[in-house]
């Protein structure tokens, strides 16, 4: 199958996620869902954004982690299980669950240091005043 084949198959049995987009990325393909960026395909190969509450049924599942190049991998996005990939329904389930995860993961990085982010930071210095 080619890539362009295969990313329109995933944007297929995804279809009931609103505003899905499948973005160049790296060599590779973004997908974004609902506003949120949770995916990743490469080589033929579809992965979902995890975390702690979902990592482990991709790993009982024999799945393997998102790997860029030798030596560069993420244990963030996991390889969506065959089973999952053939059903439309179970798909879109575990691509609502990644979503969730990306966004939840955004979520805890607006709050770290109990602020917004960029709080707690210097002021820039101000610019000099040349042409004044």
């Amino acid at each position: 199958m080619t890539r362009a084949a295969f990313c329109a198959l995933v944007m297929d049995r995804l279809h009931a996620l609103s505003d899905l987009q499948c973005r160049p990325m790296f060599g590779c393909f973004g997908l974004y869902g609902e506003g949120t960026f949770f995916a990743i395909i490469c080589q033929e190969r579809l992965f979902f954004r995890t975390d702690e509450s979902t990592r482990s049924e991709y790993v009982d599942a024999g799945m393997e982690p998102f790997v860029f190049r030798d030596h560069q991998s993420t244990n963030s996005y996991y390889e969506v299980p065959p089973a999952v990939l053939r059903s439309p329904a179970k798909l879109t389930k575990w691509a609502r669950q990644a979503i969730e995860c990306q966004r939840a993961r955004g979520a805890g990085k607006r709050n770290k240091g109990g602020g917004e982010r960029g709080e707690g930071k210097k002021p820039r210095p101000k610019e000099p005043d040349w042409f004044a």
